[in-house]
């Protein structure tokens, strides 16, 4: 009886604890089960992000064998999926497989990993340039089980960038060569600021003004070229220029040595991206002897016109000597109020030089004799009378004496004649002083 309850006492204590282990068992292959269907959901997760990222992702054995390519590299490579089982070598142009075997490799084994651009090379010939990430990927006890590679096209960033470095090549040498010429310029290259104070002052300023570049550099623009009389100009000149008013200028300038030149300035106004005028850049050049030569020209020039007039004035009111105390003057042409003081001016010099007792005066050549002409011919004839000669008019057409009548003009001083030869035999015949006593005759002689 015992024995039998004992026995069966045993019975149940190893059934009950078989139930447990069973349960437990139950329990830990339901965790199991969930753990990896959230391992699978993760897997699954993580194969939609890597199947569709845009940079391109593969996967390959540590022999460079390819096992997977996501879309965007299998499109970027222009391989797609027939590269799988391939070896990531094979996507390389000649240039990028030497730069791997040279530099990538090398680094990878040192250090787990690289980053850079590398060419590749699609299977239509065309090269391309990827942005990459390489690294190893370790088993969970973290031994090598592969390599993986994170790549994006690179190539309009390096024709950017290629772009870039042109324009930057560009403007490093125009700027060199501005620079060339800034210094090598025969004009005087003068840079100064909105205060007016000189921040460059090149090889030819320091020619044309006798200051170094360390003497005036940090100095206002007036302080030292330009003298006290041409201070106001020049002011208004710079007032124009910070306003924004490209303006040009002549003006007198000072050198070192205290001599006063004279230059031409061209200047171009200096502004920011905002366009506010920030200063000016200056050129100049010494046009002293251009301004000479100018002076001396318009005075050569000045003496000629002189000289010139006396020659006209000559010829239009010509004194011919006849004997020596008769001279004849022929006018020929109009004779205007200009012309009409040169006659004065010329007979009286005539008889007072060859003090002369007779002048004829001949009209035979003018056009037309009208009030004005007429009282010159009056007033020439009382200004020789004051000379103590006798004045002849000769020339007299009927149509210009019908005019002097019709003027009622006092002619009663002047003896007249139908022509300068009838003129000048009363003149040779020694009639044109004394006749009716007083050396006057009105009327008409032929």
């Amino acid at each position: 009886m015992n024995t039998d309850g004992s026995t069966n006492g045993i019975a149940h204590d190893e059934l009950t604890m078989l139930r447990q282990r069973v349960a437990l068992l139950e329990q830990q292959l339901a965790a199991q089960q969930t753990e990896a269907g959230q391992r699978a959901a993760e897997l699954r997760t993580l194969r939609a992000l890597v199947d569709n990222a845009p940079e391109g992702i593969g996967f390959a054995s540590l022999d460079g064998t390819v096992q997977y390519l996501n879309r965007a590299f299998a499109e970027m490579s222009g391989y797609g999926e027939a590269a799988i089982g391939g070896t990531f070598f094979g996507f390389f142009s000649p240039e990028g497989l030497e730069y791997m075997q040279r530099e990538v490799l090398p680094h990878m084994q040192a250090y787990g990993k690289w980053q850079g651009i590398i060419p590749y090379l699609r299977p239509n010939g065309v090269e391309w340039a990827a942005q990459a990430s390489a690294f190893i990927v370790p088993d969970y006890d973290g031994t090598p089980i592969g390599q993986a590679i994170v790549l994006r096209d690179a190539t309009e960033q390096l024709i950017a960038t290629e772009t870039m470095r042109q324009q930057t090549d560009a403007l490093r040498t125009a700027n060199y060569r501005l620079e060339r010429s800034f210094a090598n310029t025969p004009l005087a290259t003068i840079e100064w600021g909105r205060d007016g104070i000189i921040k460059s002052w090149n090889l030819s300023a320091e020619r044309i003004f006798g200051w170094t570049a360390e003497e005036m550099v940090g100095t206002h623009i007036l302080a030292r070229i330009v003298p006290p009389m041409a201070a106001e100009h020049v002011q208004g000149v710079v007032d124009a220029l910070l306003s924004g008013q490209a303006a040009n200028s002549r003006n007198l300038n000072l050198t070192k040595d205290g001599r006063e030149i004279t230059c031409q300035w061209y200047n171009a106004v200096l502004e920011d991206t905002n366009g506010q005028v920030v200063g000016v850049l200056s050129q100049t050049e010494d046009i002293s002897q251009q301004v000479w030569n100018e002076q001396d020209r318009i005075t050569l020039q000045e003496q000629v016109m002189a000289a010139q007039q006396a020659a006209l004035r000559e010829l239009s009111t010509p004194i011919i000597p006849l004997t020596d105390h008769v001279v004849a003057m022929p006018l020929i042409g109009t004779i205007d109020s200009t012309r009409a003081q040169q006659v004065i001016e010329t007979l009286l010099e005539g008889v007072s030089t060859t003090r002369a007792t007779t002048a004829i005066l001949d009209i035979t050549g003018v056009q037309l004799v009208d009030t004005q002409v007429a009282n010159a011919l009056l007033r020439a004839a009382q200004a020789v009378k004051l000379l103590g000669a006798q004045v002849v008019l000769t020339g007299i057409r009927p149509e210009v004496a019908q005019t002097l009548v019709g003027l009622g003009l006092d002619l009663s001083t002047i003896v007249t004649r139908s022509s300068l030869q009838s003129g000048i035999s009363f003149a040779l015949a020694g009639r044109a002083i004394g006749e009716n006593g007083n050396g006057a005759h009105n009327g008409r002689h032929n």
